[in-house]
């Protein structure tokens, strides 16, 4: 025994005599010596190091709570772990898992760390008595100066400086003191407000902790206050699950104990009941609790909504919780499955139809500030979709007619947020879409054209307006006013949206007039050609040259692919130029084909050079074929030279009728259309 105290005593004058860079030296024997020592002197010496250097913490927890160790004293180690698990939060390593070591720790030694539940609430109400007693004295030092007859400070409140000012004494992190732990102020102050993410498995920890304390009532509200609480599937999961296996271990533990109880206790049987009906409960609950974590997360989650009312049935779910500014897509929905609901015959689909109910519901929906236009827009068509189900065709005429009516003043933006979206309903171009659909299904001729007109006149039509306008009125034999329809929505819009209406437009011309009214067809072509951006004009100077090919002069129709070669895009030269070359080969034959080349040549890039001059090769080798031939046939040396041989050639052909032949070959072919007489002309 004097050996160990001379020694501690030794150990003791070591640390006062040197300077503290030595002490490096002398701790680690030190700290050796005290493990092998044990006992109350392991504990003080480590004590004394620890308030120096708190790294070997997780050491000195393991000694105290390993197997060896005669007296294990888990109250201390939980206490040092908490200890460094605060100090850690603030940016040292790996504060949360120092917290998870400290709940396994506080699971496994539940009786000798925690306090008991009558212990934790008498400590809950003291907690919150002083938080009481904290406010009334923040509020009494807000009020006014000479309230009551107090003193007034004039040099300001007494100030202490927080740097200089020492922590507050917390016994839950004083190794020395016996005081148990609060576990359940300690989760929630130091777990779950620091460490939201990962609620799940604090709140199951929780919850295992009251259950190895034989605290079930207090351990089945903790699961169902995590259940209450959590935001994500992850948590809800993890708190579900634990919940799940804590309610089939208390079940079979208590059916064990009924197995070994006397075959006719009736309350035997009836807690055997009564423990099936609520695992039972416990599984179906699922689903509503689910929605419950998402909607908490997220409450103005619509999809969420809608699986809430389905999973209620005929209960009254109400979504007027959802802000509207906030809600997420297809917000409309709610109402109108609200509406269909009523219109089905309730959840079952068996009740009459209640109309008068459903139209109040989208009455209702038509005056909500929803985000966008478009949303107004759907419950009005979805109103008109549903009378029509039900064959009620001038009411939903009537409906739409509300929808659609324009107010005096037009001049609104349409994308203006500062607006009730009811003030910028009548520019919802969906909303007219569906209108005009509508009087074209059930409607007659003279309203279909009312709408469509005024949907131009608010300029809110697109293309697909414009060519669904033509061709209605095509359908009922209005050819003249689809071409107006035409030109107005050429007049609308500019390229590149003008040249798909010109596309139509033209080709719906050509197709119906031909040539008849070709001056008028010509003076269209032109104004389509005269703003036209070069990547776009190339297919109406073909349909342009087409055109005068048919119907009017040949030499016109080269001279428009002339222009079009020149105006169109670089990219499409190649193929113009093609285009050109066949047309003038088919109508003046091959010499009318030279300059085209050569023009060719000098605009196209080198890599198309390389098969125009390929092109015009192979053309002139034919042509010269061709020119010796008709030479062999007319002179009288070469056929006597064939004669000899046996071969049969042309029979000689006099100088006179030759020239004219060759006359003949040399002349441009035109065909019959240059023979006409010029409009110019007349």
């Amino acid at each position: 025994m004097r050996t160990h105290i001379h020694a501690r005593r030794t150990f003791d004058r070591a640390l006062r005599t040197p300077s503290p860079s030595l002490h490096d030296r002398l701790w680690p024997l030190y700290l050796k010596w005290a493990e092998g020592k044990g006992g109350e002197t392991l504990v003080k010496v480590y004590r004394r190091y620890l308030a120096v250097d708190p790294s070997t913490t997780e050491r000195y927890t393991s000694i105290l709570l390993s197997d060896e160790n005669p007296s294990p004293r888990p109250l201390e180690p939980a206490k040092l772990f908490l200890s460094l698990a605060r100090r850690t939060a603030y940016g040292e390593q790996s504060p949360y898992q120092l917290l998870c070591d400290w709940i396994e720790e506080v699971k496994k030694y539940a009786e000798n760390v925690g306090l008991d539940a009558d212990e934790a609430d008498e400590a809950a109400a003291q907690r919150k008595e002083e938080e009481k007693k904290a406010e009334e004295q923040k509020k009494e030092q807000e009020q006014p100066a000479g309230v009551n007859g107090k003193l007034i400070r004039f040099a300001g409140p007494p100030t202490v400086d927080s740097a200089k000012a020492p922590p507050p004494y917390d016994e839950d992190k004083d190794p020395r003191s016996l005081r148990k732990l609060d576990i359940e102020k300690i989760v929630k102050q130091d777990g779950l407000a620091i460490y939201k993410d990962q609620a799940g498995r604090l709140w199951s920890g929780l919850a295992t902790y009251w259950t190895k304390r034989a605290e079930f009532d207090r351990a089945k509200a903790t699961f169902e206050a995590g259940l209450a609480d959590v935001v994500t599937v992850r948590d809800f999961t993890q708190i579900f699950d634990a919940y799940a296996e804590y309610s089939e271990t208390l079940i079979s533990g208590l059916m064990h104990m009924i197995s070994n109880a006397e075959p006719d206790d009736e309350d035997a049987a009836e807690t055997e009941k009564d423990l099936d009906q609520q695992m039972k409960e416990l599984i179906d609950r699922r689903p509503f609790l689910v929605n419950e974590a998402l909607l908490r997360r997220n409450p103005n989650d619509v999809q969420e909504w809608e699986k809430r009312v389905t999973l209620y049935g005929e209960n009254d779910e109400k979504a007027s919780t959802i802000r509207n500014c906030k809600a997420t897509a297809n917000y409309y929905m709610l109402y109108v499955n609200f509406a269909r609901f009523y219109e089905e015959g309730g959840a079952s689909k068996t009740a009459a139809p209640d109309m008068e109910s459903a139209r109040k519901v989208l009455e209702k929906a038509t005056k909500v500030s929803f985000k966008t236009v478009d949303d107004l827009a759907e419950i009005w068509c979805e109103w008109a979709e549903m009378e029509l189900r039900n064959e009620n065709y001038d009411e939903a005429i009537h409906v739409m007619q509300r929808a659609a009516a324009v107010p005096k003043n037009t001049k609104i933006n349409y994308h203006d947020p500062s607006l009730p979206v009811q003030a910028r309903l009548f520019k919802s171009l969906k909303l007219w879409s569906f209108y005009a659909d509508l009087e074209e299904s059930i409607g007659d001729v003279e309203t279909t054209k009312a709408v469509y007109d005024k949907i131009l006149e608010l300029r809110i039509a697109n293309a697909q307006i414009i060519v669904n306008y033509a061709g209605f009125l095509e359908e009922n034999k209005y050819f003249e006013e689809s071409l107006k329809v035409y030109e107005r929505g050429v007049e609308l819009f500019t390229y590149p949206v003008a040249f798909e209406i010109w596309n139509i437009y033209l080709a719906k011309f050509v197709k119906r007039y031909g040539g008849k009214k070709l001056e008028r067809a010509r003076d269209l072509f032109e104004q389509a050609l005269e703003q036209c951006p070069q990547k776009h004009c190339k297919p109406l100077f073909l349909m342009y040259a087409q055109l005068e090919e048919e119907h009017g002069l040949a030499k016109r129709s080269m001279s428009i692919l002339d222009r079009a070669c020149q105006a169109v895009a670089d990219e499409d030269k190649f193929e113009m130029y093609t285009v050109y070359i066949a047309k003038a080969t088919a109508n003046f034959g091959l010499p009318a084909t030279r300059p085209i080349y050569e023009k060719a040549i000098e605009v196209l890039p080198n890599r198309q050079t390389a098969h125009v001059l390929a092109a015009l090769s192979s053309r002139q080798g034919g042509a010269q074929e061709i020119e010796s031939e008709h030479k062999g046939a007319s002179d009288p040396m070469a056929a006597m030279e064939r004669e000899a041989l046996g071969t049969k050639g042309p029979s000689f052909v006099p100088s006179k009728d030759r020239t004219t032949i060759q006359q003949a070959e040399e002349a441009p072919q035109g065909n019959a259309d240059e023979i006409q007489i010029d409009d110019e002309d007349l």
